[in-house]
């Protein structure tokens, strides 16, 4: 992809942007960069991971997103490796390795039977 197309790159302007880090300065990264330089409008943004319980619930807080708006477009990005204040030191909570579906449509996903027409546009992972 050339610089000069990445420069006028946007999403649809219906998409959902949902992203999930246990780092604060990279979610407040992400809330920042997704409506800046990806265009996904702030009432369609949701950034998760600051609590344990998020952290947790984040899956089942994209399929009931997915199921509500079934229609809609989604993009989702999930760090790899999600880490609680309760983690033994080293140990992974979490694997945004779960978030899976990359421009797929979600009825093949892990308990999205009965969802039709929603597509995954991504799930990024980051391994930092």
């Amino acid at each position: 992809v050339a610089d000069a197309q990445l420069d006028h790159f946007t999403l649809p302007p219906d998409v959902h942007g949902i992203a999930i880090d246990d780092s604060r300065v990279q979610r407040m990264v992400l809330a920042r960069m997704l409506p800046l330089a990806l265009g996904v409008p702030a009432e369609r943004l949701l950034v998760r991971g600051a609590t344990a319980g998020e952290i947790a619930d984040f899956g089942a807080l994209v399929e009931r997103m997915v199921r509500a708006e079934p229609r809609a477009l989604f993009l989702v990005i999930a760090d790899e490796h999600l880490y609680t204040p309760d983690a033994a030191p080293g140990a992974c909570d979490e694997s945004g390795s779960g978030v899976s579906g990359s421009g797929s449509d979600v009825d093949g996903a892990p308990g999205a039977e009965g969802v039709r027409g929603s597509t995954m546009l991504g799930a990024l992972r980051a391994a930092l």
